[in-house]
């Protein structure tokens, strides 16, 4: 009888302590998560704060090149090629190829390449909606993916695509919709 009880207290035993096991890595599993999610939290507060912080950093304001010169404004206009009036979704800015072409704004680095009739181009990511073109460049000096600081060089004026001479070609596009970057370009801080 005692060999039964001592069976039966150990299976009891054993039931009682996988189940506490259970509960146990159960109870772990969900503090990992929390964690886990803790850490998330943590970092997605210290992306927004320091999008918030840097904002005006961000922002693209200011002339991509040292001295303004505007050969063409953004809006219709006799496309140099076609000769018809075409859409001009920019500001054709008057360089050579020993100008440097500056970040108008901080901000990630989309595209760092040759593009379509844009040539050899630049496309920064500026966050709230706000990305800046950079085209016609003769030299790319910065990498896709990286963040690039505001006023950082980013390339040379050029002649590469759609272009008829030497100069920078910029836009600027809020939620994909190009904006007059005459607006901004003058603003200096």
């Amino acid at each position: 009888m005692k060999h039964v009880v001592r069976g039966i207290i150990l299976i009891l035993l054993l039931v009682v302590g996988y189940e506490i096991h259970s509960t146990y890595a159960h109870l772990r599993q969900i503090i990992c998560n929390q964690n886990r999610q803790m850490k998330e939290l943590y970092r997605d507060k210290a992306i927004n704060d320091s999008i918030c912080n840097n904002l005006i950093h961000n922002f693209p304001i200011g002339s991509p090149l040292k001295f303004i010169i505007i050969n063409s404004r953004f809006g219709f206009r006799k496309d140099p090629f076609s000769k018809r009036y075409k859409r001009h979704l920019g500001l054709d800015l008057k360089g050579t190829s020993k100008d440097t072409v500056f970040a108008t704004g901080g901000g990630y680095v989309e595209i760092a390449s040759y593009y379509g009739g844009y040539g050899k181009c630049v496309i920064i990511n500026h966050g709230k909606g706000y990305k800046t073109l950079y085209g016609h460049l003769s030299k790319i000096l910065i990498e896709e993916g990286k963040y690039v600081e505001d006023k950082q060089a980013i390339g040379k004026v050029g002649n590469t695509g759609h272009s008829k001479g030497s100069h920078l070609h910029y836009e600027i596009h809020k939620n994909d919709i190009p904006i007059d970057p005459k607006e901004l370009i003058f603003i200096n801080f």
